[in-house]
């Protein structure tokens, strides 16, 4: 997926002309991107896999929270956010835990090391190592790096679940519904 640029954002005033029609249409696009994580039944968090439609609504929105719409405010929010958009060999998603529980937050860190992706056939693929995987945090960025083969594999029909084999956030294995799964694989094309 090419990366977005100062271009691709629109001005404050006419992001705010189009806000509710725009944010309406990325829900609905969103809603075939994400995956609910459950354990015993009770949803624990969310994964929502980003794109460059993600991507750019996070940052229109921040430009819009701010009422700044410089050059330079893009510019760095494009910075901050540029790096969820996948490149064709990796899914990117952001982690959202829910906490029914806010004294398990200090037994988060490194929490999202352990959720896993399994595609049919290979083994399961953890996240790459970041600057923040280890934090304490009910939100994580992630990257699973995907061989050519689980590429190929994805693109002709292969299934993906999705599993968290941490003792503080399990989550059962899970097969990644197929409209799910069809939408996120035009990430690798």
């Amino acid at each position: 997926m090419a990366e977005l640029t100062v271009e691709d954002i629109w001005s404050l005033a006419d992001y705010t002309e189009q806000r509710d029609d725009y944010c309406a249409k990325v829900l609905t696009y969103k809603m075939n991107r994400q995956v609910a994580l459950s354990h015993n039944g009770q949803v624990r968090g969310w994964l929502h896999f980003e794109d460059s439609i993600t991507v750019r609504h996070q940052v229109q929105e921040m430009l819009y929270e701010a009422g700044d719409d410089s050059h330079d405010a893009i510019t760095r929010e494009l910075e901050r956010y540029q790096g969820l958009i996948p490149d064709g060999t990796n899914f990117k998603a952001t982690l959202i835990i829910d906490l029914s529980d806010p004294q398990l937050l200090a037994k988060l860190g490194g929490v999202a090391r352990g959720l896993k992706l399994a595609i049919s056939g290979f083994d399961a693929v953890s996240p790459e190592d970041n600057a923040l995987i280890d934090e304490i945090s009910t939100v994580y960025f992630l990257t699973w790096p995907l061989t050519d083969e689980m590429r190929d594999a994805l693109i002709t029909g292969a299934s993906v679940s999705v599993y968290c084999d941490s003792d503080v956030f399990p989550i059962e294995e899970q097969l990644v519904e197929n409209d799910v799964r069809d939408t996120i694989v035009t990430d690798l094309l």
